[in-house]
């Protein structure tokens, strides 16, 4: 054993260490342009430095490499207010040094036949750190975000990039005691929920912190997307369809559908076509947090196998049900075989006794079998139906 322990010692000595990046935040304004918000990480090579910054009114970063007192901005935006898109066009530059909190200087740009020179003067608003230095900082925030909550604390610049921004579009839907309202991001364009009545103010807070992390998750995409596309359109997120299935005062079912870019939600890659996706999900409002179907339905067991040592597979007598209900519709069972994978099945509430079976997910992983696929009433869960559903689908709201 000492041995053994010994071995394991010396190899964790020799384990590269994941190190932290540290980032500084930066808010002021740009003579002319307005405010810009920046944030500057030192690279591993001495003196140098990488970042990026956007205007608020946009919400595109523009990238930055080069030392304090010179950067050069990456991949010119089309959206900068300041640009002149004409021959000879070159690229701007920040020039300036640290006093202080302050990260004060000029801008420049040089265009065909004339020069613009701004001064700025941003104040020091906070500092941060990034896990996995080694990754390239364009590959790490938006995956990092997307596993993260966004905040002021953990995510500064995204959150001042986020927060503030929605506003409540259309009337509220529901009645006097329950009730959501549609809110969008102006630079995103797409909708998003908010509950705006509930019996309980302080669940209601809680699921509205939810449905707004996941509306800056996907925002957060969408303005990548524009910054990709030189701001000429979102990746799809632009007529991305979110909608609320089911709402009570226990339950609230939301559906996203649309075809966007790279990855739903998580990434935007220009370089793939764009695919469709279904995600419904459903948010517990006796608890206000998502709600995990597993609490609530036998929806699978362990097989045991001896390629991978064991999954999770559907119910067999859920499996059964689909089955049978593919059949009677007069499909066959191989015709969405998504909707027999553990991954890809989706469930969300129609109405109080009954919910909706669907193949949720991407297309192209789907084999063109997405969406949703049949309604089911309770009663024919019933054997699945575990003790903890029943307040929530068998009690008067």
């Amino acid at each position: 054993m000492f041995r053994i322990l010994s071995l394991l010692f010396v190899i964790l000595l020799f384990l590269p260490i994941a190190q932290a990046k540290d980032w500084t935040v930066y808010r002021g304004k740009l003579e002319g342009a307005g405010i810009v918000v920046m944030e500057l990480s030192p690279t591993s090579e001495a003196g140098q430095y990488e970042g990026r910054y956007f205007y608020p009114r946009y919400g595109i970063d523009i990238f930055l490499s080069g030392t304090l007192d010179e950067f050069r901005e990456e991949n010119p935006p089309l959206n900068d207010p300041n640009v002149e898109l004409e021959s000879g066009y070159s690229t701007g530059y920040w020039k300036g040094r640290i006093e202080g909190d302050h990260y004060r200087g000029h801008w420049s740009r040089t265009g065909r036949d004339t020069e613009k020179k701004l001064k700025f003067d941003l104040v020091r608003v906070s500092t941060y750190s990034v896990p996995n230095a080694g990754l390239r900082f364009e590959q790490m925030p938006e995956n990092f975000l997307n596993h993260a909550h966004i905040d002021s604390t953990k995510t500064p610049y995204t959150y001042l990039k986020l927060n503030g921004y929605a506003v409540p579009v259309g009337p509220a839907i529901g009645d006097e005691t329950l009730a959501y309202q549609m809110w969008a991001d102006p630079r995103s364009v797409f909708e998003y929920p908010r509950l705006v009545r509930h019996p309980n103010p302080e669940i209601m807070k809680r699921v509205n912190a939810l449905l707004e992390q996941r509306h800056w998750q996907l925002t957060t995409t969408a303005l990548k997307c524009r910054r990709l596309s030189a701001g000429k359109d979102a990746g799809g997120y632009e007529h991305e369809h979110v909608e609320v299935a089911y709402l009570s005062p226990l339950l609230m079912s939301v559906v996203e559908s649309g075809r966007t870019q790279g990855v739903h939600g998580f990434d935007c890659n220009t370089e793939l076509m764009r695919d469709s996706h279904f995600y419904p999900y459903t948010l517990d409002l006796r608890r206000g947090a998502f709600l995990n179907w597993r609490h609530l339905i036998n929806l699978s067991t362990f097989t045991i196998t001896f390629d991978a040592g064991g999954h999770d597979v559907l119910h067999p007598e859920l499996f059964d049900l689909l089955y049978r209900k593919l059949e009677a519709s007069g499909l066959k069972a191989y015709s969405c075989r998504a909707l027999f994978d553990v991954d890809s099945f989706g469930l969300h509430v129609v109405k109080q006794d009954r919910l909706a079976i669907s193949a949720s997910g991407f297309s192209e992983y789907n084999e063109g079998c997405l969406g949703i696929q049949f309604e089911v009433p309770l009663s024919e869960l019933a054997p699945l139906l575990k003790p903890a559903a029943h307040p929530y689908f068998f009690t008067e709201h």
